[in-house]
């Protein structure tokens, strides 16, 4: 029983920090990425798409990127999409295509992007911390009952603990790399 709740935690604990690469990827940095775009809700064909189910997305210059639609008939709805989407990008029209170019951040909208990136590292972390809890909860709950004795129960609980320091260094360390990839010109 307590494998699994250990099994669970670890679980959860790295769907936090993918979470965390996920949101972190669509914030801009000084490289540009496909990312940027990619996630941006279409509406098409009487429903919502991600933009990257609906176009190749490519970045053929280090600050352009080049979206090409599989119908280019969508090209005003992936416009418009791009245009109401948090990036603060803009596209241009080019033949059957879309391009954008990517401006230089400028020194307050990288501060910006700084305070972004810390308040999701502590939402991941928040979200790592109710995952402890309720772990550390359930084997209260089991010692309790006598389900499990004290002695497993410590152990179960240094063992979440140990995996949370450890998420939390991994939350850590992939902060600091896109801080840092904010702070490059």
């Amino acid at each position: 029983m307590t494998h699994e709740i250990l099994q669970d935690a670890d679980k959860k604990f790295k769907s936090s920090v993918d979470f965390l690469k996920s949101e972190l990827a669509t914030l801009r940095s000084s490289h540009t990425s496909p990312a940027l775009v990619e996630d941006v809700m279409v509406q098409a064909y009487d429903g919502n798409y991600p933009l990257k189910e609906m176009a190749a997305i490519s970045v053929p210059e280090p600050n352009t990127i080049l979206i090409q639609p599989w119908d280019h008939t969508i090209i005003p709805n992936i416009q418009n999409a791009i245009l109401q989407s948090e990036s603060g990008l803009t596209p241009n029209v080019d033949g059957n295509s879309l391009r954008i170019n990517v401006p230089a951040l400028s020194q307050e909208r990288r501060q910006e992007l700084i305070k972004r990136v810390n308040t999701k590292a502590e939402e991941a972390r928040i979200a790592v911390r109710n995952i402890r809890q309720d772990k550390m909860k359930a084997f209260e709950e089991m010692a309790d009952v006598g389900k499990i004795s004290e002695d497993e129960r410590d152990r179960c609980k240094k063992q979440v603990q140990t995996e949370v320091d450890s998420i939390n260094e991994q939350i850590d360390e992939i902060r600091e790399s896109k801080i840092k990839a904010l702070q490059e010109i």
